[in-house]
């Protein structure tokens, strides 16, 4: 036999052709077999449990577990939904902070102090 050069695979060891995978095949087969699981409905908030969760997203935007897990049996609901909403609404503020004007958005939510007058330093400031 020369260098280089290799005796042919058997055929048994030859790679399958494609669109042969046995593992697909499986998986196609139980697929079809199977019915999904049914979605759950989605849930929709009482005007007391929405009223209360943005009422407290006011004063806390991200309430520790405990705190998710009281609010949760106060409401009778179920803590990562609280979890879920906090979670949304911070969302929603970050969107709304983008469309509008960001600085205005950040200093009237506390975020961040007004500007005005810093970095603008008179010669009797200086110690």
């Amino acid at each position: 036999m020369q260098a280089g050069k290799h005796p042919p695979l058997p055929a048994s060891a030859q790679i399958p052709q494609r669109g042969t995978c046995k593992r697909k095949d499986e998986m196609s087969n139980q697929a079809e077999h199977q019915q999904p699981a049914p979605k759950k409905p989605r849930l929709v908030f009482t005007d007391l449990q929405r009223r209360t969760l943005q009422a407290i997203f006011k004063e806390t935007k991200r309430p520790s577990k405990e705190m998710q897990v009281t609010i949760a049996r106060q409401l009778g609901l179920e803590p990562t939904t609280v979890g879920n909403f906090f979670m949304n609404a911070r969302r929603r503020s970050m969107d709304k902070w983008k469309d509008e004007d960001p600085k205005t958005v950040a200093v009237e939510e506390g975020q961040l102090s007004p500007t005005i007058g810093i970095g603008q330093r008179q010669p009797s400031d200086v110690l």
